[in-house]
């Protein structure tokens, strides 16, 4: 479709009342998702040609591509502040409890690690933090997504390993 488009371009430039040259490629165009273009180059096929249904129609089709690219673009951009709104939440309940964001400090021989998990703010406005547990001995780790602030370390160890569950498969013990 972009061969079409330079064709009737220079088509165009050689005949300025080819009327086909146009349509065809406004025709290039609505394929191609540039309903701007191909909406400015079916108004010249319509100023030469107005009474030609296809026309019409292609410009019919330009001009809801367009809308609806329009429309996909508003619900991008809500998603994106709600998203926002979210982390600027975040942001806001971390500083309010004197929490830090920024890189993790793990255990010797994890300092290259990292993750994109990110603390979470709870209905309470308590923060919810990613907790991992590593076992290097065993090459293991548990991840746990969300953890209260306030809960103790022994909450979340019970999380992982019950009491009245059994022993982890890969501990031999």
């Amino acid at each position: 479709y972009g061969s079409v488009k330079r064709d009737c371009t220079d088509a165009v430039r050689l005949w300025a009342a080819n009327t086909k040259a146009f349509f065809r490629k406004a025709k290039a165009c609505l394929e191609l998702r540039q309903y701007e273009e191909g909406l400015v180059a079916i108004s010249e096929a319509l100023l030469l040609d107005p009474d030609n249904a296809e026309v019409v129609k292609v410009q019919v089709s330009l001009e809801e591509g367009l809308e609806a690219r329009k429309v996909r673009e508003a619900k991008v951009a809500a998603a994106e502040e709600v998203e926002l709104e979210a982390l600027r939440q975040l942001w806001s309940t971390c500083t309010e409890h004197g929490a830090t964001l920024g890189p993790g400090l793990a255990a010797d021989g994890y300092t290259g690690a990292a993750s994109d998990k990110l603390p979470g703010v709870d209905g309470d406005g308590s923060l919810e933090w990613p907790v991992t547990f590593l076992y290097p001995e065993y090459l293991q780790s548990d991840f746990l997504a969300a953890v209260d602030e306030a809960a103790l370390v022994a909450e979340a160890i019970a999380t992982v390993f019950p009491l009245d569950g059994p022993p982890p498969v890969w501990d031999d013990r």
